[in-house]
């Protein structure tokens, strides 16, 4: 393919990648206000004002300190997931691909496109979906491939493949050397179509959920004490407070007991964690993940996963008194 030909294709078909859908991040930045910490604080911001409108400071203060936890929080979440991505492009294969006339040339796996011919060698991991032409210096047109398709298909043994045969992207080139073209890119391939129906709105991590419910109870347990000392201002003889500062006192209360920073904290260790992380080449695409990942005490996966060693093993076999362990491998064999 010409560079001509190269950009046209991926104007049509776009990168050989697999773009997962991201909520709106003004909209996540919407949805922190209606959390139980910045509703107590909003609630608190607006009775400062029409209890006592001359005292703006108390309503000026509330207000940039609520703004300033949920844009913090935001902003952190924000720049983490942004340096994920940067690490992510940084450590993406490359593969050796003929353009402009047979010149090889080393690009990024995103840049492949329908009808580039790419050289298949052992080590590689397959970018897309393609089809063996044959050998690099067609020399040896008997030469196959050996390739562990053990993440899509489940199976440890080795696939043979010759000219002629479909290479499934995902696939990892064990053994040989020869010319492939792609056929499919991006989610237009058989991983791709299925990462693709993973990659719909996900649910709130364990960690998001805990942290709701912890605020919540916090809250709750303010509020019951708050209403108590309200009744104890509202009929105590020797009370001398008015009701506006007997319910103004009351919020205060509240919000001092309340864990308004525990969003930017849990926030902050999680970007931590992500970054220790991405120091180790792991790519982190849900901070939440971290934390249900470390609190993890039993991994189950079934003989199709991709969580395997993809070793085959032995055990001592359970033999009858007339047979040997040889007699048994030779039935087998047969």
């Amino acid at each position: 393919l010409t560079s001509s030909q190269v950009e046209t294709l991926l104007l049509q078909h776009g990168y050989n990648e697999v773009i997962q859908k991201q909520e709106s991040k003004w909209k996540n930045l919407a949805m922190r206000y209606v959390q139980p910490i910045p509703i107590i604080m909003l609630v608190a911001v607006i009775l400062a004002a029409a209890l006592q409108p001359s005292e703006w400071l108390s309503f000026g203060l509330l207000l940039v300190e609520m703004n300033l936890l949920v844009w913090s929080a935001w902003r952190s979440e924000i720049n983490t997931a942004a340096s994920m991505a940067a690490i992510k492009d940084n450590i993406s294969p490359e593969i050796d691909v003929k353009r402009d006339g047979g010149k090889w040339s080393r690009i990024k796996a995103r840049g492949l496109v329908p009808g580039d011919i790419f050289l298949c060698k052992a080590g590689i991991i397959i970018p897309a979906d393609a089809i063996i032409l044959g050998d690099a210096d067609d020399k040896d047109e008997q030469e196959t491939l050996k390739v562990d398709e053990s993440s899509l298909t489940g199976e440890a043994l080795l696939a043979t493949k010759k000219p002629g045969d479909s290479l499934l992207s995902g696939a990892v080139v064990k053994q040989g050397e020869l010319l492939a073209q792609v056929t499919a890119t991006g989610e237009n391939t058989v991983f791709g179509r299925s990462m693709a129906l993973l990659g719909g709105q996900q649910a709130p991590g364990r960690l998001q959920v805990l942290t709701k419910r912890l605020q919540i109870a916090i809250l709750v347990g303010g509020l019951v004490i708050g209403f108590v000392i309200f009744l104890v201002l509202l009929f105590s003889p020797i009370s001398t407070l008015s009701f506006g500062n007997m319910i103004r006192s009351v919020f205060v209360i509240i919000i001092a007991g309340a864990p308004v920073t525990l969003p930017v904290v849990v926030a902050t260790i999680l970007a931590v964690g992500a970054r220790e992380l991405a120091a180790e080449k792991a790519v982190v695409t849900r901070l939440s993940a971290i934390e249900e990942l470390a609190g993890m005490d039993v991994l189950c996966s079934d003989k199709t996963g991709t969580l395997t060693l993809n070793e085959l093993h032995l055990d001592e076999p359970y033999l009858c008194d007339e047979f040997t362990e040889s007699d048994l491998y030779e039935a087998a064999v047969l």
